[in-house]
């Protein structure tokens, strides 16, 4: 029987405010803690319901309390938080923090009625987000195994969040190979799983929740799930403003093979960091192909990013033949204009690109930590600051960081 808005749950401590939704046998509801006067979302399993039996309401109940048990351990703004677990002779309920944004599920159903992609810097942020929720997961040696769209919540902010630790594979903890799984090795969601979680029943490794999360990556920025293409497709044969570098890392990410994979959510979320803030290895020149002013800006992709409060960077050829025809000038457009001539340009050196990438990539550490620790903003920033007082948004930033340690 339905809970009905306005109804008092679990000792009058909760009122229910509406039905979320509904799983196979669970439902999800919208409550009110009474005394925090604070949202949550509570699933709730009745023994009593169809399709339930007792093999059924046990199983969830390990499902439940296993995901009890690791919300005590993992706490990060990319992971859904847990409060409580409650149970009774007939009924199981798993209080959670309530995600207001919905569901990936709700936005790739969205984008498919609309016949429209989403935006490619959309994509590598939510993508950015699971990696670093998987990193919050990883380090306790516990692989998620069921990433799939309707386990990705939002809050209010937009911000994407792994839920659902109910089939993870935890050390010396419970497989939950039970019927729920009957003919697969292990548990997860058909089609969200990597090669070996489909076909081995040996321990997995981090990895495979790189390759499910590769697999909702690729979803994100075609709407086909990769099961129902050739296997090896690119990415951007099929969606040709996809840039080249994530091309690169999404085949990486889906690659057969775990070992070619990166190896957690820790080191794919460094790599889509370092591709944010504009950095980038360098290349043989022969690779690289710059058609005349012509601008590479990563900005273009992920808007927000360091790359795109810096000094506009250009690269044109020269019009008139020099020592060294044909080879692209750089110069560092601050706005000025009407001082004639430029002095002869030279090219950034190797140890001025280092320099570059470091400082970038210390920034972007900064910008990520600042909610959550902005002490340790405040100390990336003073390292910055000793290198470059006049990097972009340095002084802005720091504002930011005062402001949150003057709260605290």
């Amino acid at each position: 029987m339905a809970l009905q808005p306005g109804e008092l749950f679990l000792n009058s401590k909760y009122r229910i405010e509406r039905l979320l939704g509904e799983g196979a046998f669970s439902q999800v509801y919208l409550a009110t803690h009474i005394q925090l006067n604070a949202p949550r979302a509570i699933k709730i399993l009745r023994r009593d319901a169809p399709g339930v039996g007792s093999t059924e309401f046990q199983d969830y109940r390990k499902r439940f309390q296993l995901e009890a048990q690791l919300g005590a351990h993992i706490d990060s703004p990319h992971v859904v938080r847990v409060h409580d677990f409650e149970e009774s002779e007939d009924m199981l309920a798993l209080v959670m923090e309530y995600a207001a944004g919905g569901s990936l599920q709700t936005r790739l159903d969205q984008a498919r009625q609309e016949r429209r992609p989403l935006p490619i810097d959309e994509c590598v942020r939510i993508a950015l987000d699971i990696a670093q929720g998987l990193a919050a997961i990883h380090p306790l040696d516990i692989v998620h195994r069921d990433l799939k769209p309707s386990n990705i919540l939002f809050d209010e902010q937009g911000r994407a969040k792994v839920a659902d630790l109910g089939l993870a594979q935890v050390p010396g903890g419970p497989s939950l190979r039970s019927v729920m799984s009957q003919g697969v090795p292990h548990p997860g969601t058909p089609g969200y799983m990597s090669p070996e979680q489909e076909s081995s029943y040996g321990y997995l490794t981090p990895a495979s929740d790189v390759y499910a999360l590769g697999l909702l990556l690729f979803e994100m920025l075609t709407g086909r799930r990769y099961r129902n293409v050739r296997p090896g497709t690119r990415v951007r044969s099929l969606r040709e403003e996809v840039p080249p570098w994530l091309d690169d890392l999404l085949a990486r990410m889906l690659a057969q093979n775990p070992a070619e994979r990166p190896w957690d959510g820790a080191e794919v979320a460094q790599l889509f960091r370092e591709e944010a803030a504009g950095i980038r290895a360098e290349r043989p020149k022969e690779e690289v192909q710059v058609k005349p002013t012509e601008k590479h800006d990563v900005s273009e992709v992920v808007p927000n990013s360091a790359a795109a409060r810096a000094p506009e960077t250009k690269i044109a050829y020269p019009a008139t033949q020099g020592a060294e025809a044909g080879h692209p000038s750089v110069r560092m457009d601050e706005g000025r204009s009407g001082q004639g001539p430029a002095s002869p340009p030279h090219l950034p050196t190797r140890e001025h690109l280092e320099r570059e990438r470091r400082l970038a990539k210390l920034f972007a550490e900064a910008e990520r930590s600042l909610q959550d620790d902005p002490s340790h903003t405040w100390a990336l920033l003073q390292q910055i600051s000793q290198e470059d007082p006049e990097y972009p948004g340095l002084q802005e930033l720091r504002q930011q960081a005062l402001h949150q340690l003057e709260q605290r």
